[in-house]
């Protein structure tokens, strides 16, 4: 992994220099069985932010791959405990048959 923080407000990861493969993944957890949102946003240097997920429920997660190098900034905005990790997406081993 590159970049990886977690946090249980509002917070910023980044910038990081990212290579022509790689994958965000994130999980989050809100408190006390309350629903809560959680929204990612990914911004390239000079370019606008963009919305990576924008998820409500008790906690949740997953992941998004992408194929342009650069140096990025993400930001979270949630009530709920989270965790966002960008790296480098593993190679895919060939499939046989």
């Amino acid at each position: 992994m590159l970049i990886s923080k977690s946090g249980t407000t509002d917070g910023t990861l980044g910038p990081v220099v990212l290579p022509a493969a790689w994958t965000v993944s994130w999980s989050f957890e809100c408190p006390n069985s309350k629903k809560g949102t959680f929204v990612l946003s990914a911004t390239a240097v000079g370019g606008l932010p963009v919305t990576v997920t924008n998820q409500t429920g008790l906690g949740g997660g997953g992941h998004k791959p992408y194929t342009t190098s650069g140096s990025y900034s993400f930001a979270v905005k949630t009530t709920c405990a989270w965790n966002v990790k960008a790296g480098v997406t593993p190679a895919q081993s060939p499939s046989s048959g």
